[in-house]
């Protein structure tokens, strides 16, 4: 009888500077999956930075860009993405990722983002700027699951502890 093999796709999701892209990296190396990062994906589609979007085009063309990328991403079985900090805020995307993914939410205080914070995010440029898009978001990042404190972590730790998380859900069925 042949093995069947479970296709998986992970999403990290979390607030700006929580170390999502950093351990996608690492976990997808851990698992031999894809990477893949949607704010990566979003430039290398438009030729242009998230800066220069945000500027030129706005937010609202920046999410929609966002949107197709994460479409096309979604398409890679056995694979890792990192999301933006603001992708999942939209209902619709948010539903589209809890139903075709296994969700990892990394959280950390707004004292420790602030500090990891290099003020060059579109929606940060300072860091009260940042502070009140964290306040913003908060409620966003609270009702998402498989929630995972960094703030005494390394993205190394966290990967392990995806990892650890994933075996023992695997194991529970």
């Amino acid at each position: 009888m042949a093995s069947r093999r479970v296709q998986l796709i992970i999403a990290l999701a979390g607030p700006p500077c929580s170390g999502k892209t950093t351990t996608a990296k690492i976990l997808a190396n851990k698992l031999g999956m894809k990477f893949l990062d949607t704010d990566y994906l979003v430039e290398s589609a438009s030729g242009c930075t998230i800066p220069e979007i945000f500027a030129e085009k706005g937010e609202t063309v920046f999410r929609k860009l966002e949107k197709q990328e994460l479409l096309a991403a979604l398409k890679n079985d056995n694979s890792v993405i990192a999301l933006g900090g603001g992708t999942l805020i939209d209902p619709d995307t948010l539903q589209l990722v809890m139903s075709q993914c296994t969700v990892f939410t990394l959280t950390a205080p707004a004292e420790v983002l602030t500090l990891r914070n290099n003020c060059e995010r579109p929606l940060a440029t300072n860091d009260q700027a940042f502070r009140n898009l964290l306040a913003e978001r908060n409620r966003h990042y609270l009702n998402l699951p498989g929630r995972i404190d960094v703030s005494q972590l390394s993205p190394e730790e966290t990967a392990q502890e995806i990892c650890r998380l994933i075996r023992k859900e695997a194991l529970s069925r």
